[in-house]
């Protein structure tokens, strides 16, 4: 999974990006950055789990969201300047990175139990003392 960055940019968001997503254990496979405005040639192609980030700020905001609309692809718009937009970016890619694995086929819950449909009260209270101990 990449982080798009859709709009004009610098190498200085990408490095903060970088060292912002250093300390958490999901982050991008790459960074992908360099598409100032969506005529450019070659056009871009994105995968379909990679995060689309359209950079409010940019010039070309509102044409890259016209682009993807057009071409019916999901994308996020981060909004801010400066540590505020590092932490909107980190917050999307975290719920991105969440919903993307629990897409995956090969991820299995650590759990399965039937006890959604299990009437039994003490059933319940004797897994909710289980899972106290756990803590």
């Amino acid at each position: 999974m990449n982080l798009v960055l859709l709009g004009q940019t610098d190498r200085g968001l990408v490095v903060a990006l970088q060292d912002a997503f250093s300390d958490t254990r999901r982050s991008p496979r790459d960074i992908v950055w360099g598409w100032d405005h969506p005529h450019v040639q070659p056009r871009p192609e994105f995968n379909n789990n990679d995060l689309l980030m359209v950079l409010a700020q940019s010039e070309s905001a509102q044409d890259w969201r016209d682009h993807l609309l057009q071409r019916q692809l999901g994308f996020v718009v981060a909004q801010g300047q400066g540590r505020e937009l590092i932490e909107n970016i980190r917050f999307a890619w975290g719920r991105h990175a969440r919903s993307q694995a629990d897409t995956r086929s090969e991820i299995r819950p650590r759990y399965i139990s039937a006890c959604e449909n299990c009437v039994d009260p003490e059933c319940e209270h004797r897994l909710f003392r289980l899972s106290k101990r756990e803590l």
